[in-house]
Protein backbone atom coordinates (compact mmCIF):
# COMPACT_ATOMS: atom_id res chain seq x y z
CA UNK A 1 0.00 0.00 0.00
CA UNK A 2 1.36 3.41 -0.95
CA UNK A 3 1.70 5.88 1.94
CA UNK A 4 -0.70 8.80 1.85
CA UNK A 5 0.72 12.34 1.52
CA UNK A 6 -0.17 14.84 4.18
CA UNK A 7 -1.48 17.65 1.98
CA UNK A 8 -4.97 17.23 0.53
CA UNK A 9 -4.07 19.14 -2.63
CA UNK A 10 -2.04 16.10 -3.69
CA UNK A 11 -5.27 14.26 -4.49
CA UNK A 12 -5.46 13.50 -8.23
CA UNK A 13 -7.24 16.19 -10.15
CA UNK A 14 -8.00 18.24 -7.06
CA UNK A 15 -6.58 20.96 -4.89
CA UNK A 16 -7.77 23.01 -1.98
CA UNK A 17 -9.94 25.86 -3.15
CA UNK A 18 -9.45 29.13 -1.26
CA UNK A 19 -12.87 30.33 -2.30
CA UNK A 20 -14.41 27.39 -0.47
CA UNK A 21 -12.53 28.24 2.68
CA UNK A 22 -9.57 25.87 2.32
CA UNK A 23 -5.99 26.41 1.22
CA UNK A 24 -5.72 25.95 -2.52
CA UNK A 25 -3.48 26.58 -5.48
CA UNK A 26 -5.99 28.33 -7.78
CA UNK A 27 -4.96 25.95 -10.57
CA UNK A 28 -8.27 24.13 -10.30
CA UNK A 29 -11.49 24.82 -8.50
CA UNK A 30 -12.42 21.23 -7.74
CA UNK A 31 -12.13 19.93 -4.21
CA UNK A 32 -10.81 16.62 -2.93
CA UNK A 33 -14.31 15.85 -1.70
CA UNK A 34 -15.48 15.83 -5.34
CA UNK A 35 -13.11 13.00 -6.21
CA UNK A 36 -14.54 9.52 -6.76
CA UNK A 37 -15.31 7.48 -3.68
CA UNK A 38 -12.57 4.99 -4.54
CA UNK A 39 -10.00 7.79 -4.60
CA UNK A 40 -11.16 9.22 -1.29
CA UNK A 41 -11.08 5.82 0.40
CA UNK A 42 -7.68 4.93 -1.02
CA UNK A 43 -9.08 2.04 -3.13
CA UNK A 44 -7.66 3.31 -6.41
CA UNK A 45 -4.11 1.96 -6.49
CA UNK A 46 -3.09 3.93 -9.58
CA UNK A 47 -4.52 7.22 -8.32
CA UNK A 48 -2.95 6.70 -4.92
CA UNK A 49 0.42 5.98 -6.49
CA UNK A 50 0.13 9.09 -8.64
CA UNK A 51 -0.70 11.19 -5.61
CA UNK A 52 2.24 9.79 -3.69
CA UNK A 53 4.59 10.41 -6.62
CA UNK A 54 3.43 14.01 -6.99
CA UNK A 55 3.86 14.68 -3.28
CA UNK A 56 7.31 13.10 -3.17
CA UNK A 57 8.42 15.10 -6.20
CA UNK A 58 7.30 18.33 -4.53
CA UNK A 59 9.12 17.55 -1.30
CA UNK A 60 12.30 16.69 -3.18
CA UNK A 61 12.08 20.02 -4.99
CA UNK A 62 11.72 21.87 -1.69
CA UNK A 63 14.65 19.97 -0.21
CA UNK A 64 16.74 20.91 -3.25
CA UNK A 65 15.82 24.57 -2.72
CA UNK A 66 16.83 24.27 0.95
CA UNK A 67 20.18 22.80 -0.07
CA UNK A 68 20.73 25.72 -2.44
CA UNK A 69 19.99 28.02 0.50
CA UNK A 70 22.52 26.11 2.62
CA UNK A 71 25.18 26.44 -0.07
CA UNK A 72 24.52 30.19 -0.33
CA UNK A 73 24.82 30.59 3.44
CA UNK A 74 28.06 28.65 3.61
CA UNK A 75 29.45 30.72 0.74
CA UNK A 76 28.54 33.92 2.56
CA UNK A 77 30.19 32.69 5.76
CA UNK A 78 33.38 31.67 3.94
CA UNK A 79 33.54 35.03 2.20
CA UNK A 80 32.62 37.38 5.06
CA UNK A 81 32.70 35.55 8.41
CA UNK A 82 35.52 33.01 8.23
CA UNK A 83 37.79 34.92 10.61
CA UNK A 84 35.11 36.63 12.69
CA UNK A 85 35.40 36.72 16.47
CA UNK A 86 32.39 36.47 18.80
CA UNK A 87 31.16 39.78 20.18
CA UNK A 88 28.01 41.04 21.86
CA UNK A 89 25.09 38.64 21.86
CA UNK A 90 26.99 36.16 19.69
CA UNK A 91 29.67 35.94 22.42
CA UNK A 92 26.97 35.28 24.99
CA UNK A 93 25.23 32.54 23.01
CA UNK A 94 28.43 30.82 21.89
CA UNK A 95 30.15 30.58 25.24
CA UNK A 96 27.00 29.94 27.27
CA UNK A 97 26.27 26.94 25.04
CA UNK A 98 29.77 25.55 25.56
CA UNK A 99 29.54 26.14 29.32
CA UNK A 100 26.16 24.42 29.38
CA UNK A 101 27.66 21.25 27.90
CA UNK A 102 30.48 21.37 30.47
CA UNK A 103 27.92 21.33 33.30
CA UNK A 104 27.62 25.05 34.09
CA UNK A 105 23.94 25.71 33.52
CA UNK A 106 22.92 29.10 32.10
CA UNK A 107 25.55 31.30 33.72
CA UNK A 108 26.85 34.64 32.48
CA UNK A 109 29.84 33.89 30.22
CA UNK A 110 31.23 37.42 30.60
CA UNK A 111 31.36 37.11 34.38
CA UNK A 112 32.83 33.64 34.18
CA UNK A 113 35.61 34.26 31.66
CA UNK A 114 36.67 37.70 32.86
CA UNK A 115 36.11 37.40 36.62
CA UNK A 116 35.68 33.66 37.21
CA UNK A 117 32.29 34.20 38.82
CA UNK A 118 29.52 31.70 38.08
CA UNK A 119 26.65 34.20 38.06
CA UNK A 120 23.19 32.89 37.03
CA UNK A 121 22.03 34.57 33.84
CA UNK A 122 18.79 34.89 31.93
CA UNK A 123 19.86 37.71 29.63
CA UNK A 124 18.23 35.80 26.77
CA UNK A 125 15.61 33.05 26.61
CA UNK A 126 17.18 29.56 26.54
CA UNK A 127 16.20 28.04 23.21
CA UNK A 128 18.98 29.31 20.94
CA UNK A 129 21.57 28.42 23.58
CA UNK A 130 20.14 24.90 23.68
CA UNK A 131 20.31 24.59 19.89
CA UNK A 132 23.97 25.64 19.92
CA UNK A 133 24.61 23.29 22.85
CA UNK A 134 23.57 20.41 20.58
CA UNK A 135 26.41 21.37 18.25
CA UNK A 136 28.81 21.64 21.18
CA UNK A 137 27.64 18.25 22.44
CA UNK A 138 28.78 16.55 19.21
CA UNK A 139 32.12 18.36 19.26
CA UNK A 140 31.38 21.55 17.30
CA UNK A 141 32.67 24.05 19.87
CA UNK A 142 34.50 26.65 17.78
CA UNK A 143 32.80 29.89 16.86
CA UNK A 144 33.20 29.23 13.13
CA UNK A 145 31.89 25.69 13.51
CA UNK A 146 28.80 26.90 15.30
CA UNK A 147 28.22 29.51 12.57
CA UNK A 148 28.11 26.63 10.08
CA UNK A 149 25.66 24.90 12.42
CA UNK A 150 23.58 28.07 12.33
CA UNK A 151 23.60 27.91 8.52
CA UNK A 152 22.21 24.38 8.75
CA UNK A 153 19.41 25.64 10.99
CA UNK A 154 18.79 28.41 8.46
CA UNK A 155 18.33 25.88 5.66
CA UNK A 156 15.79 24.04 7.81
CA UNK A 157 14.02 27.38 8.21
CA UNK A 158 13.85 27.67 4.40
CA UNK A 159 12.17 24.27 4.29
CA UNK A 160 9.65 25.30 6.95
CA UNK A 161 8.83 28.53 5.10
CA UNK A 162 8.01 26.46 2.02
CA UNK A 163 5.79 24.10 4.02
CA UNK A 164 3.95 27.02 5.62
CA UNK A 165 3.25 28.73 2.30
CA UNK A 166 2.09 25.44 0.79
CA UNK A 167 -0.41 24.99 3.59
CA UNK A 168 -1.91 28.40 2.84
CA UNK A 169 -2.42 28.38 -0.94
CA UNK A 170 -0.83 25.27 -2.36
CA UNK A 171 2.33 23.60 -3.72
CA UNK A 172 3.40 26.28 -6.21
CA UNK A 173 3.30 28.96 -3.51
CA UNK A 174 5.38 26.74 -1.25
CA UNK A 175 8.17 26.39 -3.79
CA UNK A 176 8.15 30.11 -4.52
CA UNK A 177 8.33 30.96 -0.80
CA UNK A 178 11.14 28.47 -0.26
CA UNK A 179 13.05 29.97 -3.16
CA UNK A 180 12.69 33.51 -1.85
CA UNK A 181 13.69 32.46 1.68
CA UNK A 182 16.74 30.64 0.32
CA UNK A 183 18.17 33.77 -1.32
CA UNK A 184 16.71 36.55 0.86
CA UNK A 185 19.82 38.39 2.19
CA UNK A 186 18.28 39.50 5.48
CA UNK A 187 17.92 35.83 6.39
CA UNK A 188 21.35 34.50 5.52
CA UNK A 189 23.10 37.52 7.02
CA UNK A 190 21.56 36.54 10.37
CA UNK A 191 22.63 32.93 9.87
CA UNK A 192 26.23 34.06 9.63
CA UNK A 193 26.03 36.13 12.83
CA UNK A 194 25.23 33.31 15.31
CA UNK A 195 22.20 35.20 16.61
CA UNK A 196 18.82 33.86 17.66
CA UNK A 197 17.08 35.37 14.62
CA UNK A 198 18.05 32.22 12.70
CA UNK A 199 15.85 30.21 15.04
CA UNK A 200 13.15 32.91 15.05
CA UNK A 201 12.73 32.49 11.28
CA UNK A 202 12.27 28.73 11.61
CA UNK A 203 9.82 29.05 14.51
CA UNK A 204 7.81 31.82 12.82
CA UNK A 205 7.34 29.59 9.79
CA UNK A 206 6.43 26.69 12.09
CA UNK A 207 3.82 28.82 13.86
CA UNK A 208 2.24 29.88 10.55
CA UNK A 209 2.25 26.25 9.41
CA UNK A 210 0.53 25.05 12.60
CA UNK A 211 -2.05 27.85 12.45
CA UNK A 212 -3.19 27.07 8.92
CA UNK A 213 -3.13 23.34 9.50
CA UNK A 214 -5.52 23.91 12.38
CA UNK A 215 -7.64 26.25 10.28
CA UNK A 216 -7.84 23.80 7.37
CA UNK A 217 -8.46 20.65 9.39
CA UNK A 218 -9.19 21.50 13.04
CA UNK A 219 -8.28 18.93 15.69
CA UNK A 220 -7.31 19.24 19.34
CA UNK A 221 -3.84 17.88 18.70
CA UNK A 222 -3.22 20.59 16.11
CA UNK A 223 -4.42 23.25 18.54
CA UNK A 224 -1.89 21.91 21.03
CA UNK A 225 0.93 22.02 18.49
CA UNK A 226 0.02 25.61 17.65
CA UNK A 227 0.26 26.63 21.32
CA UNK A 228 3.59 24.84 21.62
CA UNK A 229 4.97 26.60 18.52
CA UNK A 230 3.94 30.01 19.89
CA UNK A 231 5.67 29.28 23.19
CA UNK A 232 8.84 28.20 21.39
CA UNK A 233 8.80 31.54 19.56
CA UNK A 234 8.88 33.32 22.93
CA UNK A 235 11.64 31.02 24.19
CA UNK A 236 13.75 32.15 21.25
CA UNK A 237 12.99 35.89 21.53
CA UNK A 238 11.12 37.04 24.62
CA UNK A 239 9.10 39.82 22.94
CA UNK A 240 7.35 37.22 20.78
CA UNK A 241 5.40 36.16 23.85
CA UNK A 242 2.93 38.80 22.66
CA UNK A 243 1.99 36.41 19.86
CA UNK A 244 0.73 33.75 22.26
CA UNK A 245 -2.65 35.31 23.16
CA UNK A 246 -3.27 36.25 19.51
CA UNK A 247 -2.79 32.71 18.25
CA UNK A 248 -4.39 31.03 21.23
CA UNK A 249 -7.57 33.08 20.77
CA UNK A 250 -7.37 32.67 17.01
CA UNK A 251 -7.23 28.91 17.46
CA UNK A 252 -10.82 29.02 18.64
CA UNK A 253 -12.35 31.98 16.87
CA UNK A 254 -11.13 31.38 13.33
CA UNK A 255 -11.71 27.66 12.88
CA UNK A 256 -14.68 26.90 10.65
CA UNK A 257 -17.78 24.78 11.00
CA UNK A 258 -17.24 24.16 14.72
CA UNK A 259 -19.57 24.64 17.66
CA UNK A 260 -18.93 27.08 20.50
CA UNK A 261 -17.86 24.37 22.95
CA UNK A 262 -15.40 22.88 20.51
CA UNK A 263 -13.95 26.31 19.68
CA UNK A 264 -13.40 27.00 23.38
CA UNK A 265 -11.78 23.60 23.63
CA UNK A 266 -9.30 24.53 20.91
CA UNK A 267 -8.44 27.74 22.79
CA UNK A 268 -7.97 25.82 26.04
CA UNK A 269 -5.79 23.17 24.39
CA UNK A 270 -3.55 25.80 22.75
CA UNK A 271 -3.24 27.70 26.04
CA UNK A 272 -2.39 24.55 27.99
CA UNK A 273 0.25 23.52 25.48
CA UNK A 274 1.82 26.99 25.53
CA UNK A 275 1.82 27.06 29.32
CA UNK A 276 3.34 23.60 29.57
CA UNK A 277 6.15 24.69 27.23
CA UNK A 278 6.86 27.79 29.34
CA UNK A 279 6.75 26.15 32.76
CA UNK A 280 10.21 24.49 32.92
CA UNK A 281 12.13 27.70 32.14
CA UNK A 282 9.92 29.83 34.39
CA UNK A 283 10.23 27.42 37.33
CA UNK A 284 14.00 27.20 36.87
CA UNK A 285 14.34 30.98 36.98
CA UNK A 286 12.21 31.26 40.10
CA UNK A 287 14.81 29.23 41.96
CA UNK A 288 17.71 31.43 40.81
CA UNK A 289 16.63 35.07 41.10
CA UNK A 290 15.17 37.38 43.74
CA UNK A 291 12.52 38.79 41.42
CA UNK A 292 10.34 36.92 38.96
CA UNK A 293 11.98 36.35 35.56
CA UNK A 294 9.41 34.73 33.24
CA UNK A 295 11.58 34.75 30.10
CA UNK A 296 14.61 37.04 30.34
CA UNK A 297 16.16 39.75 32.48
CA UNK A 298 17.12 41.90 29.49
CA UNK A 299 14.13 44.23 29.25
CA UNK A 300 15.50 46.79 31.70
CA UNK A 301 18.90 47.22 30.09
CA UNK A 302 17.28 47.29 26.62
CA UNK A 303 15.04 50.17 27.69
CA UNK A 304 17.99 51.92 29.31
CA UNK A 305 20.04 51.82 26.08
CA UNK A 306 17.13 53.34 24.15
CA UNK A 307 16.14 56.18 26.50
CA UNK A 308 18.82 58.84 26.87
CA UNK A 309 19.98 62.05 25.24
CA UNK A 310 21.90 60.25 22.48
CA UNK A 311 18.80 58.36 21.28
CA UNK A 312 16.32 61.21 21.85
CA UNK A 313 18.23 64.13 20.32
CA UNK A 314 21.40 63.02 18.57
CA UNK A 315 22.25 61.22 15.35
CA UNK A 316 21.20 57.97 17.02
CA UNK A 317 17.58 59.13 17.21
CA UNK A 318 15.39 56.03 17.41
CA UNK A 319 18.39 53.70 17.86
CA UNK A 320 20.31 52.56 20.95
CA UNK A 321 23.54 53.42 22.74
CA UNK A 322 25.42 51.25 25.20
CA UNK A 323 26.68 54.36 26.94
CA UNK A 324 23.14 55.10 28.08
CA UNK A 325 23.03 51.90 30.13
CA UNK A 326 26.55 52.31 31.46
CA UNK A 327 25.56 55.62 33.06
CA UNK A 328 22.75 54.03 35.07
CA UNK A 329 23.69 53.34 38.69
CA UNK A 330 22.70 49.84 39.83
CA UNK A 331 23.22 47.95 43.06
CA UNK A 332 26.67 46.38 42.99
CA UNK A 333 26.57 42.65 43.52
CA UNK A 334 22.77 42.41 43.11
CA UNK A 335 21.43 39.57 41.04
CA UNK A 336 20.36 40.26 37.41
CA UNK A 337 16.65 40.45 38.22
CA UNK A 338 17.23 43.31 40.68
CA UNK A 339 19.50 45.17 38.28
CA UNK A 340 16.95 44.67 35.50
CA UNK A 341 14.34 46.42 37.66
CA UNK A 342 16.72 49.32 38.33
CA UNK A 343 17.52 49.75 34.64
CA UNK A 344 13.82 49.73 33.84
CA UNK A 345 13.03 52.39 36.43
CA UNK A 346 15.81 54.65 35.11
CA UNK A 347 14.54 54.33 31.53
CA UNK A 348 10.94 55.06 32.47
CA UNK A 349 12.01 58.04 34.57
CA UNK A 350 13.97 59.50 31.64
CA UNK A 351 11.06 59.03 29.23
CA UNK A 352 8.68 60.76 31.66
CA UNK A 353 10.99 63.75 31.91
CA UNK A 354 11.13 64.06 28.09
CA UNK A 355 7.51 63.43 27.17
CA UNK A 356 7.52 66.04 24.44
CA UNK A 357 10.15 64.07 22.52
CA UNK A 358 8.49 60.66 22.85
CA UNK A 359 6.30 60.95 19.69
CA UNK A 360 9.32 61.97 17.59
CA UNK A 361 11.44 59.16 19.04
CA UNK A 362 8.73 56.54 18.52
CA UNK A 363 8.28 57.64 14.90
CA UNK A 364 12.04 57.36 14.34
CA UNK A 365 12.08 53.90 15.93
CA UNK A 366 9.30 52.68 13.66
CA UNK A 367 11.00 54.23 10.66
CA UNK A 368 14.25 52.46 11.46
CA UNK A 369 12.46 49.14 11.98
CA UNK A 370 10.83 49.39 8.55
CA UNK A 371 13.90 50.87 6.80
CA UNK A 372 12.06 54.12 6.17
CA UNK A 373 14.14 56.45 8.36
CA UNK A 374 17.84 56.89 7.63
CA UNK A 375 18.20 53.41 6.09
CA UNK A 376 21.75 54.04 4.84
CA UNK A 377 22.84 55.20 8.28
CA UNK A 378 21.20 52.07 9.68
CA UNK A 379 23.41 49.92 7.47
CA UNK A 380 26.52 51.80 8.61
CA UNK A 381 25.55 51.44 12.28
CA UNK A 382 24.90 47.73 11.96
CA UNK A 383 28.20 47.28 10.15
CA UNK A 384 30.13 48.94 12.98
CA UNK A 385 28.14 47.41 15.85
CA UNK A 386 26.95 44.03 14.57
CA UNK A 387 29.49 43.45 11.77
CA UNK A 388 26.74 43.10 9.13
CA UNK A 389 28.58 43.53 5.79
CA UNK A 390 27.47 46.55 3.81
CA UNK A 391 27.08 45.04 0.33
CA UNK A 392 24.78 42.18 1.39
CA UNK A 393 22.88 44.67 3.57
CA UNK A 394 22.29 46.97 0.58
CA UNK A 395 21.01 44.02 -1.48
CA UNK A 396 18.88 42.94 1.45
CA UNK A 397 17.31 46.39 1.70
CA UNK A 398 16.32 46.34 -1.96
CA UNK A 399 14.90 42.82 -1.63
CA UNK A 400 12.95 43.91 1.44
CA UNK A 401 11.34 46.86 -0.36
CA UNK A 402 10.32 44.65 -3.29
CA UNK A 403 8.93 41.88 -1.08
CA UNK A 404 7.05 44.40 1.05
CA UNK A 405 5.15 45.70 -1.98
CA UNK A 406 4.40 42.15 -3.11
CA UNK A 407 3.29 41.26 0.42
CA UNK A 408 0.58 43.92 0.28
CA UNK A 409 -0.71 42.29 -2.92
CA UNK A 410 -0.53 38.91 -1.18
CA UNK A 411 -2.73 40.19 1.63
CA UNK A 412 -5.31 41.33 -0.91
CA UNK A 413 -5.25 37.89 -2.57
CA UNK A 414 -5.84 36.09 0.73
CA UNK A 415 -8.65 38.44 1.70
CA UNK A 416 -10.38 37.86 -1.63
CA UNK A 417 -10.11 34.11 -1.11
CA UNK A 418 -11.46 34.48 2.43
CA UNK A 419 -8.32 33.01 3.96
CA UNK A 420 -7.51 34.56 7.36
CA UNK A 421 -4.64 37.04 7.41
CA UNK A 422 -4.60 37.54 11.18
CA UNK A 423 -1.24 35.74 11.68
CA UNK A 424 0.50 38.16 9.34
CA UNK A 425 -1.21 41.17 10.87
CA UNK A 426 -0.16 39.90 14.30
CA UNK A 427 3.51 39.71 13.26
CA UNK A 428 3.33 43.27 11.93
CA UNK A 429 1.65 44.64 15.06
CA UNK A 430 3.99 42.88 17.49
CA UNK A 431 7.08 43.98 15.54
CA UNK A 432 5.97 47.61 15.52
CA UNK A 433 4.93 47.59 19.19
CA UNK A 434 8.31 46.23 20.25
CA UNK A 435 10.16 48.75 18.09
CA UNK A 436 8.06 51.63 19.45
CA UNK A 437 8.87 50.59 23.02
CA UNK A 438 12.59 49.95 22.48
CA UNK A 439 14.39 50.81 19.22
CA UNK A 440 14.47 49.92 15.54
CA UNK A 441 16.95 47.36 14.22
CA UNK A 442 16.88 45.21 11.10
CA UNK A 443 17.41 41.86 12.78
CA UNK A 444 14.52 42.47 15.19
CA UNK A 445 12.27 42.46 12.13
CA UNK A 446 12.95 38.79 11.31
CA UNK A 447 9.50 37.48 12.25
CA UNK A 448 7.87 40.16 10.12
CA UNK A 449 10.30 39.44 7.27
CA UNK A 450 9.20 35.80 7.34
CA UNK A 451 5.57 36.89 7.03
CA UNK A 452 6.48 39.28 4.20
CA UNK A 453 8.24 36.52 2.25
CA UNK A 454 5.25 34.17 2.55
CA UNK A 455 2.80 36.88 1.49
CA UNK A 456 5.02 37.88 -1.43
CA UNK A 457 5.04 34.27 -2.61
CA UNK A 458 1.23 34.25 -2.51
CA UNK A 459 1.12 37.29 -4.81
CA UNK A 460 3.66 35.82 -7.24
CA UNK A 461 1.87 32.48 -7.30
CA UNK A 462 -1.43 34.20 -8.02
CA UNK A 463 0.04 36.19 -10.89
CA UNK A 464 1.47 33.09 -12.58
CA UNK A 465 -1.45 30.77 -11.84
CA UNK A 466 -3.12 29.17 -14.90
CA UNK A 467 -6.50 30.59 -13.89
CA UNK A 468 -5.12 34.11 -13.73
CA UNK A 469 -3.40 33.70 -17.10
CA UNK A 470 -6.63 32.44 -18.68
CA UNK A 471 -8.50 35.43 -17.31
CA UNK A 472 -5.92 37.86 -18.69
CA UNK A 473 -6.01 36.15 -22.10
CA UNK A 474 -9.81 36.27 -22.10
CA UNK A 475 -9.86 39.99 -21.30
CA UNK A 476 -7.27 40.63 -23.99
CA UNK A 477 -9.26 38.60 -26.56
CA UNK A 478 -12.49 40.50 -25.85
CA UNK A 479 -10.72 43.85 -25.90
CA UNK A 480 -9.05 43.00 -29.23
CA UNK A 481 -12.35 41.88 -30.71
CA UNK A 482 -13.98 45.10 -29.57
CA UNK A 483 -11.44 47.54 -30.95
CA UNK A 484 -10.53 45.74 -34.18
CA UNK A 485 -13.92 46.16 -35.98
CA UNK A 486 -13.19 47.25 -39.58
CA UNK A 487 -14.55 50.66 -40.53
CA UNK A 488 -16.97 50.73 -43.48
CA UNK A 489 -18.17 53.59 -45.63
CA UNK A 490 -21.88 54.32 -45.33
CA UNK A 491 -23.72 56.09 -48.09
CA UNK A 492 -26.13 58.96 -47.55
CA UNK A 493 -28.95 56.62 -48.57
CA UNK A 494 -27.91 54.07 -45.90
CA UNK A 495 -27.74 56.76 -43.25
CA UNK A 496 -31.25 57.86 -44.04
CA UNK A 497 -32.59 54.29 -44.22
CA UNK A 498 -32.83 52.76 -40.76
CA UNK A 499 -33.64 49.37 -42.27
CA UNK A 500 -30.31 49.31 -44.05
CA UNK A 501 -28.08 50.20 -41.14
CA UNK A 502 -30.15 49.28 -38.12
CA UNK A 503 -30.66 52.93 -37.17
CA UNK A 504 -28.27 55.60 -35.90
CA UNK A 505 -27.24 53.58 -32.80
CA UNK A 506 -24.69 54.97 -30.44
CA UNK A 507 -22.92 53.98 -27.22
CA UNK A 508 -23.16 50.41 -25.92
CA UNK A 509 -25.71 49.28 -28.54
CA UNK A 510 -23.49 50.38 -31.40
CA UNK A 511 -20.49 48.70 -29.76
CA UNK A 512 -22.45 45.50 -29.35
CA UNK A 513 -23.33 45.62 -33.04
CA UNK A 514 -19.68 45.86 -33.99
CA UNK A 515 -18.80 42.92 -31.78
CA UNK A 516 -21.55 40.86 -33.40
CA UNK A 517 -20.19 41.69 -36.84
CA UNK A 518 -16.57 40.88 -36.02
CA UNK A 519 -15.59 37.24 -36.57
CA UNK A 520 -13.82 35.60 -33.62
CA UNK A 521 -10.30 34.22 -33.96
CA UNK A 522 -9.86 30.80 -35.49
CA UNK A 523 -10.51 27.78 -33.25
CA UNK A 524 -12.12 30.02 -30.61
CA UNK A 525 -15.87 30.33 -30.33
CA UNK A 526 -17.41 33.46 -28.92
CA UNK A 527 -18.76 31.55 -25.92
CA UNK A 528 -15.29 30.17 -25.20
CA UNK A 529 -13.78 33.64 -25.28
CA UNK A 530 -16.43 35.00 -22.94
CA UNK A 531 -15.88 32.04 -20.61
CA UNK A 532 -12.28 33.20 -20.24
CA UNK A 533 -13.56 36.27 -18.41
CA UNK A 534 -13.69 36.28 -14.58
CA UNK A 535 -16.88 34.56 -13.55
CA UNK A 536 -17.61 33.22 -17.07
CA UNK A 537 -20.26 34.77 -19.22
CA UNK A 538 -21.65 36.80 -16.38
CA UNK A 539 -18.37 38.66 -15.92
CA UNK A 540 -18.65 38.39 -12.15
CA UNK A 541 -15.58 38.29 -9.95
Amino acid sequence: MWPLPRHPSDAPGASYSPASGSAGDAETTSRADDAPESARNGDGYGEEAERYTRSRRWHLQLIAISLVGLALRIGYVLLYRRHAAPTGDAFFYHYQANLLVSGKWFINPYQYFYFRHAVPAADHPPLWTLVLALASLVGVKSFFGQILWSCLVGSVAVWLVGLAAREITGPRTGLIAGGIAAVYPNFWINDGSLLSETLVLALTALTVLMFYRLWNRPTFSRAGWLGCACALDALARSELVLLVPVFVIGAGLLVRRQGVVRRLGFCAMAALAAGATFVPWYAYNQSRFSNSVPLSSQLGVTLATANCNATYYGKLLGYWSLGCALRVHTTKGADPSVQDHEYREAAIHYAERHKSRVPVVVAARLGRELDLYRPLQQIDLEWSILARPRLPAYIGMGAYYLCFVLAIAGLVVLRRRRIPVSPFVAFMVVTLLVAAATFGQTRYRTALDAAIVILASVAISQFFSPTERRQRRGKHALRSATVSTPSTETSDHDRSNPDATGGPETGAHSLAGHVEAEPWPAKTSRSQAVDHLPGGASGGG
